[in-house]
């Protein structure tokens, strides 16, 4: 079935950028390094295997594991830089969050009407400013919020990175904002990938409106944008 297809592809993905970090030493939490990790196809999902590790959550109130995860993500970043195999675009997400909010998605954005034309609104308006800007890409994680690191003994591991992609590394510091971490950010990219991303948790995030912390998450994220957007919040998702 496609879905079935789609999914083989993002693990297999995953699997193998994943390995490759761990193999030049970034801080990541990597599977096996046999076959036996994966992928397989078990009653049409995609399963792999990952070893077990005792860790702990991130909070985006403890500025020390805020600050500790930014660390490690440039290192992140800096190895991945290396990676040889094909990555996609990051905007074939944005499109997404696109085609959701103009309805051409099977009505999977959960929005009412007026809070789905507002965030249409605003995501035209930030992409055609985007367009206007010369935007340095390279490899990043895709979706790098703190639900996405280990915090471990040996300190921060990062995971799921089967949303790897070549896009601006603004978007991943949106994700996790203590620019501290990241000296030669472009700060006007910056300034437009942080609402941009606002926009697509809410189009995630309302799509899973039965879990009551996405459905949090998409309503902060709304009203940071209603508010005219402080640059200041926290991303989560």
């Amino acid at each position: 079935m496609p879905a079935t297809s789609v999914n083989i592809e993002f693990e297999t993905r995953e699997l193998a950028v994943s390995r490759f970090l761990r193999e030049k030493g970034a801080p990541v939490v990597a599977p096996p390094g046999s076959l036996l990790a994966g992928p397989y196809v078990i009653d049409g999902l995609a399963v792999t295997l990952w070893p077990q590790i005792d860790h702990n959550k991130g909070d985006y109130e403890d500025e020390k594991a805020l600050g500790d995860a930014a660390r490690s993500l440039r290192r992140v970043h800096e190895v991945l830089a290396a990676y040889p195999g094909e990555l996609p675009s990051y905007k074939l997400r944005l499109e997404e969050c696109h085609a959701e909010l103009q309805g051409q998605d099977g009505g999977a954005c959960a929005l009412p009407d007026d809070d789905r034309r507002f965030l249409l609104r605003t995501y035209d308006g930030l992409t055609e400013r985007l367009a206007r800007l010369d935007v340095r890409e390279a490899p990043i994680h895709g979706d790098a919020h703190l639900g996405n690191v280990f915090f471990t003994a040996d300190g921060p591991l990062w995971t799921d990175f089967e949303t790897a992609c070549i896009g601006p590394r603004e978007w991943d510091v949106a994700a996790l904002p203590y620019l501290a971490a990241f000296p030669g950010l472009d700060m006007r990219v910056f300034s437009l990938m942080d609402p941009l991303r606002s926009v697509c948790v809410c189009v995630w995030c309302s799509a899973l409106s039965d879990d009551a912390e996405k459905r949090a998450a998409a309503k902060h994220h709304l009203e940071r944008l209603k508010e005219g957007f402080d640059g200041n919040s926290p991303c989560i998702s």
